[in-house]
């Protein structure tokens, strides 16, 4: 990512009548930290942002924000360059979206260290922009995933690192006799609440999730040795080759033999 500051402030204050609005953006990407309530157009509409949340404004979203009754202050830069849209999606940063990371401290000191930057004359200074941008972004990032895990409770997090240790255990031994009841159990829950919780941690359900790591075995054999297809099959975990290649052909768009023979011509 190349990345150069256009415009930096650090705890700007304003009055209960000042307000931003900007219909068609402006023309550049937008990062705004709210120490205070504020009142925001986001890809959501006008919500109400409690002290601490933050917004990144991407090309070419409106913007419109204002206090919620007794002025507000921010801390904000304005920046363009290469790679930035591909850096936020890269981190998981959520695009004109209202968000409330744990990490208020940590942003205004990367931003004070942003704003002397852009006012050095020194060498190297749009480099270190860059630098300083990226690390905002895994500031950000992190800061996130640290709010999420708290909104989801203790339990729910403690259920997070369990179902996160299956996921992995699974992983490493997907030749085993998995089943949702089995793996249900590892983590001390009924086979529904599992099912409910694995799809919603994962985005996807056990059995499905555990067939594509067995596939993506099956199908890293067939190309990287000569492995013939039913062995690759049974080392990958399947015991009927013939559900093998079906379930390969629909991921994959080609039977396994055929990609076999890919791997050999």
């Amino acid at each position: 990512m190349e990345a150069r500051i256009l415009s930096i402030g650090i705890d700007f204050k304003h009055n209960q009548s000042f307000e931003i609005n900007r219909p068609g953006g402006s023309g550049d990407f937008v990062f705004i930290h709210f120490p205070t309530a504020i009142r925001i157009l986001t890809a959501d509409g006008i919500v109400e942002g409690s002290p601490g949340a933050c917004i990144f404004y991407t090309p070419p979203a409106p913007q419109w924000y204002q206090g919620t009754g007794n002025g507000f202050s921010n801390d904000w830069f304005h920046c363009e360059g290469n790679g930035i849209r591909e850096a936020i999606a890269r981190y998981g940063i959520p695009e004109n979206r209202l968000f409330m990371p744990d990490c208020s401290r940590l942003i205004i000191r990367i931003l004070t260290d942003l704003h002397a930057e852009h006012r050095s004359v020194l060498q190297f200074r749009e480099n270190m922009q860059s630098l300083l941008i990226e690390e905002l972004f895994i500031c950000l990032s992190r800061g996130i995933k640290r709010a999420s895990a708290t909104l989801m409770g203790r339990r729910k997090s403690e259920l997070y690192e369990e179902f996160n240790n299956l996921r992995f255990n699974v992983g490493n031994r997907f030749k085993d006799k998995w089943t949702v009841r089995r793996a249900a159990e590892s983590v001390h829950l009924s086979e529904s609440r599992f099912s409910v919780l694995y799809k919603e941690f994962f985005g996807i359900s056990f059995i499905d999730d555990l067939l594509s790591m067995r596939l993506e075995h099956a199908a890293w054999l067939l190309m990287n040795t000569n492995m013939p297809v039913n062995e690759a099959a049974s080392e990958s975990g399947f015991s009927n080759v013939f559900y093998f290649s079906r379930a390969f052909k629909k991921r994959y768009k080609c039977p396994p033999v055929q990609y076999y023979r890919k791997s050999v011509e």
